[in-house]
């Protein structure tokens, strides 16, 4: 609905004197269509009585800003205004009435004009029954520094009541527009009444039909977006971005267009969810920022959450997006699952003046939103906006009365909020206990027992007595064709190793250790841990995790092995008898000795699916966790020859191995000893510096223009982090040694990191080291790098497998 139609006249007219009725009202705005109304229609404007417009310019006048008969909360709001020496660009205006008006008449004759311009602002009117006021929402926030004049036509041919009644002038209003008397509250609400009637009298109005007008200056200060009336502000933010049903909605200037293509989805799957994520951080949006803004001091944008007090978050890395007028915050290390956080930016400055908040922060430190009644007492704001804002206020209330206890003026503040984090470990612990109503498959298929010797591998494996391998029937959420899970539970193949160590003490009850194999390698990586841990009389198992081994798939008919054998667009090989055929193998030195698949593990870190990562991440988890099962329930004796002791298990895993070893170890109640090689945490970090995989990131980035340095890149890997959170280590060690989940033990641990990994950055282990609260042991190969452990020629390698042997036996 526009404020002004094209066909209003602009014409000059002198004011003239009018009369005051006995009611408060001024009947003279045209005259009188029915001697007999009962009372005039006008707008409830008395400040004696506390009835006043909202906003207005005389709200900021001092004489007003405390003033005791005005609703304590206008005076909040109104002081929080004189900060920014005008209202939030984003606020509403709202018009007590005596009566709800006839929408129709609006047009036209309520006009909210830009003073410098003289062009009327476009938005919509509705009627607030609650609080019998009039609202006008722009339709779109209004000009920084700009000064609005409303302008309300009586008269005839102006606005009516329900009731057909003429909207007619007020006391205050006759006495300081038209008499133009001096009175302190003509000073303080019109102090240039001559300027206003300059304007009023450009749209046509006069003393004879003007029933109103008022002005309100905005805001040129800069701002921090936090609107009750327009969806913007910090994201994260359980008010602003919470819908209806709980669910989560995100942004659109988090999905810049660059990257729109490759985001679709995953702003689909992050809208599903109902908290927030724990390793992304926060966005806060500026508005009408200068550059450079400086944001990003320690003080100025902090977090906060109750343990058994208030407590700052530390630890937070800040940078400012100029071009987006964006600061995002992000923890160093994480914030802690499903835990109330909030959010605040104080003392912030900008070309001098204060930063200050649009109108939500007002809101929220403000006297209470719902009176003892349940009364709004904020202009203008809905019934469901007052109600969430209610239950705000209760969330941040502590906060803020700690922070005044601290110094902090709350009038300093320009952004406060809360958000719920999501709980990392709900979704495995759920996905776990479907895991275990399912009935184990025993049945071995295509199974091996024989010497090392006899399977070419006597160089690697001295010490170890019998190799058994074959493949075990798995449960998978993963769907074949788009590579990631769904509610479909399905069986699958996957190849397992066993060693079995020379001249045990009992062969009946051999410790065993479940290993985790690495990146791009397969379950028979075993076979470079298993000779040392068979010196110390320990058995190994392992299985291929998914895209791995006897797992991988093809993406073109030349990686399938066998003449005429095509792939499928399911990543199948398939003979050219149609039946199941295999990816192609590489050549192994020694006869009879291992091969792996040419392309293992290339579809484990899918880069422009992140949803796929998360899946595999999640599936590798259960799959271990099924392979813990298979070791404790299958009848080794009858299928080897040899007991295992698998009442307790202990686990050993290398670089993806490690990383989901640290995720499972505190949450599988069956393993007590974790050793970590060359593993780490926070895996979208992890990407982004890998020396061998960040290359693939940013090469995927550059085909759709994006550098490190855009909030595009920031915005990527935000959506990453949130979507990895669930599987991510960063999220779940805090709970392994310290802290346990509850009916899970607390675990031992041994963190092992190779200095200047070219996989797994060192930062990377080292915040595993930080969240676990458990210390790493260092080691400087000469060649080997990240694979040290399983090179027999290094000397770092021999070291770190002693330590290994050591773990496991002193914590038997």
């Amino acid at each position: 609905m526009s404020g002004c139609p094209e066909d209003v006249p602009k014409t000059e007219a002198a004011p003239k004197t009018s009369t005051e009725t006995s009611d408060g009202g001024i009947n003279d705005a045209g005259p009188a269509v029915d001697d007999h109304v009962a009372g005039p229609f006008h707008i409830r404007f008395a400040p004696g009585d506390g009835q006043v417009p909202y906003p207005m310019a005389g709200l900021l006048d001092t004489a007003n800003l405390w003033r005791a008969s005005l609703p304590e909360m206008v005076q909040h709001l109104s002081f929080f205004a004189k900060q920014g020496d005008g209202f939030p660009t984003t606020q509403v205006l709202t018009l007590p009435l005596t009566e709800k008006p006839q929408m129709s008449t609006l047009t036209g004759n309520l006009l909210v004009v830009n003073v410098e311009t003289e062009a009327t602002i476009d938005g919509e009117f509705f009627w607030h029954e609650t609080r019998e006021e009039l609202v006008f929402t722009p339709g779109q926030p209004f000009a920084p520094g700009s000064e609005l004049q409303i302008l309300l036509r009586g008269g005839t041919t102006g606005i009516r009541s329900q009731t057909g009644e003429i909207l007619s002038t007020t006391a205050l209003f006759h006495d300081c527009m038209i008499a133009q008397r001096a009175t302190e509250e003509c000073e303080a609400f019109y102090p240039n009444p001559d300027e206003e009637w300059g304007l009023a009298q450009s749209f046509g109005l006069s003393s004879d039909n003007l029933a109103f007008a008022y002005r309100v200056p905005i805001t040129q200060h800069t701002e921090i977006q936090g609107s009750v009336y327009f969806t913007q502000g910090v994201f994260p933010d359980a008010l602003h971005w919470t819908q209806a049903d709980g669910r989560i909605s995100i942004p659109q200037w988090l999905y810049p267009e660059s990257i729109a293509a490759v985001s679709a989805d995953v702003r689909a799957e992050l809208e599903t969810q109902t908290a927030f994520s724990l390793t992304g951080g926060l966005f806060i949006p500026f508005a009408n920022a200068n550059t450079p803004l400086e944001v990003t001091g320690e003080n100025k944008s902090q977090l906060f959450s109750v343990d058994t007090t208030v407590t700052a978050h530390s630890g937070l890395e800040r940078q400012y997006y100029a071009d987006a007028q964006l600061l995002h915050i992000r923890p160093s290390l994480t914030l802690e699952p499903a835990r109330t956080y909030v959010y605040r930016a104080a003392e912030l400055t900008d070309r001098g003046l204060a930063v200050v908040p649009q109108e939500r922060v007002a809101i929220l430190t403000g006297p209470d939103v719902l009176d003892s009644d349940g009364h709004i007492q904020v202009p203008g704001l809905s019934a469901e906006s007052a109600t969430q804002l209610a239950a705000a206020q209760t969330k941040v209330r502590p906060f803020i009365t700690q922070w005044q206890a601290d110094g902090l003026d709350p009038f300093s503040l320009s952004a406060l909020g809360h958000f719920d984090t999501l709980s990392a470990t709900d979704f495995l612990n759920a996905r776990r206990d479907l895991l275990l109503q399912q009935e184990l498959d025993l049945e071995f298929k295509n199974k091996s027992l024989d010497s090392p010797w006899n399977r070419g591998l006597w160089p690697l494996l001295n010490d170890v007595e019998t190799v058994y391998t074959g493949e075990a029937t798995l449960h998978s959420w993963l769907e074949p064709n788009s590579r990631r899970a769904d509610d479909t539970l399905r069986q699958v193949q996957t190849e397992f190793v066993l060693t079995i160590p020379e001249d045990v003490a009992d062969p009946g009850n051999i410790p065993v250790v479940l290993f985790g194999h690495g990146i791009n390698t397969s379950a028979e990586l075993a076979y470079g841990v298993a000779n040392f841990l068979a010196d110390a009389g320990y058995a190994v198992f392992a299985i291929d995790l998914p895209y791995h081994g006897m797992r991988s798939v093809c993406t073109s008919d030349a990686q399938c092995a066998g003449w005429g054998s095509s792939c499928r667009g399911d990543g199948q090989c398939i003979n050219d008898d149609n039946s199941l055929g295999r990816v192609r193998k590489s050549p192994n030195l020694f006869s009879g000795g291992p091969q792996v698949a040419i392309t293992t593990g290339t579809h484990f870190f899918e880069i422009d699916d992140i949803i796929a990562t998360r899946d595999h991440f999640s599936q590798a988890l259960l799959d271990q966790m099924q392979a813990l099962r298979i070791l404790q329930n299958a009848d080794w004796v009858t299928l080897t020859g040899y007991g295992l002791k698998t009442d307790q298990v202990s686990y050993l895993g290398i670089s993806l191995g490690s990383i989901l070893g640290a995720s499972l170890s505190p949450i599988e109640p069956d393993i007590q000893n974790f050793a970590f090689n060359v593993g780490g945490a926070d895996v979208a970090r992890l990407l982004q510096n890998s020396t061998a995989l960040s290359l693939v990131l940013a090469d995927f980035l550059r085909q759709y223009d994006v550098e490190e340095t855009d909030l595009a890149y920031t915005a990527y890997t935000y959506f990453a982090r949130w979507m990895l959170d669930v599987i991510d280590p960063i999220n779940f060690v805090q709970h392994t040694k310290q802290n346990p989940l509850s009916g899970i033990p607390a675990k031992n641990a041994l963190i092992q990191m190779c200095d200047n990994d070219l996989v797994v950055p060192n930062i990377t282990t080292q915040l595993l080291s930080e969240r676990m609260g458990q210390s790493y042991e260092s080691f400087s190969p000469l060649l080997s790098n990240h694979g040290f452990l399983v090179d027999p020629t290094s000397i770092s390698g021999a070291s770190a497998r002693n330590q290994i042997v050591d773990f496991f036996n002193q914590n038997p």
